[in-house]
């Protein structure tokens, strides 16, 4: 309800208004699960890897270089 009434805000003469307090509260109902389908943490293992290997093959001294 806020977010709808901040949308109108632009539209009120500003010169002849006085402040009109209000309490809105808002309503929180009863709490479930939700199932979320097809939800992954955007990480690719494969890509992950190739970067830690990339990083550690670009920072330490040429020998030793150990294997991933």
């Amino acid at each position: 309800m806020r977010k709808r009434l901040r949308g109108l805000i632009q539209f009120i003469d500003r010169t002849s208004i006085k402040p009109v307090y209000s309490v809105l509260t808002d309503e929180i109902g009863e709490s479930g699960d939700v199932a979320l389908l097809d939800f992954s943490t955007g990480i690719n293992l494969a890509q992950h890897r190739r970067k830690v290997e990339a990083y550690i093959h670009g920072h330490t001294p040429p020998w030793p270089r150990w294997r991933i």
